[in-house]
């Protein structure tokens, strides 16, 4: 009986303990604080901002703004990176980034503008000088007057502070003044090949270089860029010609220079006429060095004045050499002379031998150092 009253009170006890543990263990709880997800939207307002930093950019990168102030240009450009990074992910986040571009963007294109159109008016000034050089003011009278214009435009935009649209003239204006002046430098080159008859070296540039011509002429006044592209793509190619030709000139000149100055070398002219002798070879190596370069019409000048320099030496030389064996024969015959007179007047009258100055050994005559 007292066994299990025993039992009884332990399991009275055991059941008690699982009531108080169940009351003193609070339930689990989930500490994590759910946080709102970024507003990923993409609306027009938001691509405007976008597509305005991009235009802002690109309008830097024409006028070369980014060389100019490459710190203020970095920070814009990380500015406009982390806007495209968050575009479509972080809304706030790309409009605050895209907002804080614009103004970078816009502050350097203030800043910077203005020098580069102020810098631009030297380059027009030497534009213009360089097509009145080539006589383009006079052989395309109306051409020149609408690079004039544009160059007036520029300034008056400048003045009146636009200075985007001073930047725009100013450029037009100086690529008018180049393309007037490569086509009257086109000109003058076709003129040289024509003279020296080199069309049938390469005809084709020929002919191309002369429908690129017109193509600059056409399109002048209209459409600039393509008027200059044509202008210089047709002085390249008369160029081309004109250095083929005269390529073929400077292989014949190289021949003449080397055999006139083997002729030098054969009577030892760099040694009579040491300074011009080396005048001479200076020319020639000249010529090498053109046409190493591949740039034959001054290799064929420097050439040429070789083979003048090193004839005027050995003409030179010559003359000396011969002056000097004429002298030497000279002093011979006039010692064969005075022996035969020595001999008749020995004949009429002898010396007795042993008297003073006399010898039986004939006068030798010293011959002049060459």
């Amino acid at each position: 009986m007292k066994k299990l009253k025993y039992a009884a009170l332990l399991c009275s006890v055991a059941v008690l303990l699982v009531a108080v543990g169940c009351k003193s263990t609070p339930p689990a709880t989930d500490d994590t604080t759910t946080q709102p997800a970024p507003d990923s939207k993409v609306d027009e307002a938001l691509t405007a901002l976008r597509d305005r930093v991009e235009t802002l950019r690109n309008e830097c990168l024409q006028y070369k703004l980014d060389t100019m102030n490459p710190t203020e240009w970095a920070a814009a450009e990380a500015s406009r990176a982390a806007g495209l990074e968050a575009y479509g992910k972080d809304y706030a986040l790309a409009k605050t980034s895209f907002e804080t571009a614009i103004s970078q963007y816009e502050a350097l294109k203030a800043k910077s503008l203005e020098a580069v159109v102020a810098g631009m008016e030297e380059s027009i000034k030497a534009a213009r000088d360089a097509a009145v050089a080539a006589g383009a003011e006079d052989y395309y009278p109306e051409q020149f007057a609408l690079a004039d214009q544009a160059a007036d435009e520029a300034r008056a935009a400048k003045d009146a502070g636009d200075l985007q649209v001073a930047y725009d003239k100013a450029n037009l204006a100086l690529m008018r003044y180049q393309t007037l002046e490569r086509l009257m430098l086109a000109l003058e080159m076709k003129e040289k090949v024509d003279e020296n008859e080199f069309q049938s070296v390469s005809p084709d540039e020929y002919a191309r270089a002369g429908e690129r011509h017109a193509d600059g002429v056409a399109a002048y006044g209209t459409e600039d860029a393509a008027a200059l592209d044509a202008a210089t793509e047709s002085l390249a190619l008369y160029k081309s010609v004109n250095n083929k030709g005269f390529e073929g000139l400077t292989k014949d000149m190289i021949v003449k220079a080397d055999e006139i100055r083997a002729l030098c070398d054969s009577i030892k002219a760099e040694k009579t006429m040491k300074d011009a002798y080396a005048e001479s070879a200076a020319a020639y190596s000249k010529g090498v060095s053109f046409a190493q370069s591949n740039d034959f019409e001054p290799a064929y000048e420097a050439y040429s004045e070789a083979a003048v320099g090193f004839t005027d030496v050995y003409q030179e030389a010559s003359l000396k050499r011969n002056s000097a064996e004429a002298a030497m024969q000279r002093a011979k015959e006039k010692q064969a002379s005075s022996a035969d007179l020595a001999r008749k007047a020995d004949e009429v009258a002898p010396i007795p031998e042993g008297t003073e100055g006399y010898s039986d050994e004939p006068i030798v005559v010293e011959e002049e150092t060459k």
